[in-house]
């Protein structure tokens, strides 16, 4: 693989010759640097530097020497991982059961979301007549100034009702025209030791929903109630994935933008473990440098003694012939 140093020259080089040179047709107008199909933008870059909170970095003011570091460091960072997603992606990680699952629910999830935004709460639009409205009934106008502050206060208040209006009727909503059936019994805590993984726990238009698919995460919960709760939630989540794919959500760019960076950030992370595991040392190459480097490791068992008392003269003149032999030594 290519070192960071050498992809650091060559990143900057790039950002030099691309500086000074017409945009490229199929790049973005502020591209600064291409990792395989990666493309570094410079607006990335600055998004990065202004998040400094979670990069870690404090933010250089625009056109400093300190801002063109924290660009060149971030530089490097880009690349590092791209190189690592690049590598990951070559050894077929994206294919791998444990990623695929990874990546299917949290489609599945931001679907859930998206969906539940658009079609389910929807729209929170407060009209002037809603607040003016909401003033004259609500509010001591004799007492009460309507000024841009009570506007924003009022509006605000408008929109959490309604915001909890439509939570409140939610569930009905979604489940309309499906049908649900919870095996309660299938839940019981007490039940846990000889429960199966392919124990039915529930139902959704028909399709089992097993012990195995919600165990990681109901078995925490104590009772049976709780734990048909969080599967009431885990089937409003499948429904709203669900009815997100049907209403073609899954093909909007927002949607497809937050897939691709988590696919990429879990390839990322999966190929940087597999190789620092690499360079961890086997048991047999640990006990092999042991051995090899024994008396550089070991510290020789020593004591200092201020003094030895002994039961008679003759115990005290034996050990002290042997410290002036050099057997004992202090």
């Amino acid at each position: 693989m290519t070192s960071m140093t050498q992809w650091r020259g060559a990143a900057v080089a790039l950002c030099m010759v691309m500086a000074s040179t017409p945009a490229v047709a199929d790049l973005p107008a502020d591209a600064i640097a291409k990792v395989g199909d990666q493309v570094i933008t410079m607006h990335q870059i600055d998004t990065m530097i202004n998040s400094s909170a979670v990069v870690g970095m404090t933010i250089p003011a625009p056109g400093t020497p300190e801002r063109n570091q924290a660009r060149l460091t971030l530089l490097d960072k880009i690349i590092s991982a791209d190189l690592l997603y690049l590598d990951g992606k070559r050894e077929g990680l994206g294919e791998t059961p444990v990623v695929r699952h990874d990546v299917k629910r949290y489609a599945d999830s931001t679907l859930a979301h998206l969906y539940k935004q658009k079609y389910l709460v929807g729209e929170l639009a407060v009209s002037a007549d809603e607040v003016e409205r909401f003033y004259r009934d609500k509010v001591d106008t004799t007492k009460t100034e309507l000024t841009d502050d009570l506007k924003l206060a009022i509006e605000a208040k408008i929109r959490k009702a309604r915001f909890q209006e439509r939570i409140a009727t939610m569930r009905d909503r979604l489940r309309k025209g499906s049908k649900i059936t919870l095996h309660n019994e299938a839940l019981d805590p007490a039940g846990d030791p000889g429960r199966t993984p392919e124990t039915v726990v529930a139902e959704l238009d028909g399709s089992p929903i097993t012990w195995s698919e919600v165990s990681t995460t109901v078995s925490i919960a104590p009772t049976t109630a709780k734990r048909v709760e969080m599967v009431d939630d885990l089937i409003d989540n499948r429904l709203m994935a669900r009815k997100g794919r049907e209403a073609g959500l899954a093909k909007e760019p927002i949607f497809q933008a937050r897939l691709d960076e988590y696919e990429k950030v879990r390839l990322i992370n999966l190929r940087r473990d597999q190789l620092v595991d690499r360079f961890a040392p086997s048991a047999e190459e640990i006990r092999a440098y042991y051995k090899e480097n024994r008396e550089k490791i070991a510290i020789p068992e020593s004591r200092k003694i201020q003094m030895v008392v002994l039961k008679t003269r003759e115990e005290a003149e034996a050990v002290k012939a042997k410290i002036d032999k050099g057997e004992i030594t202090i």
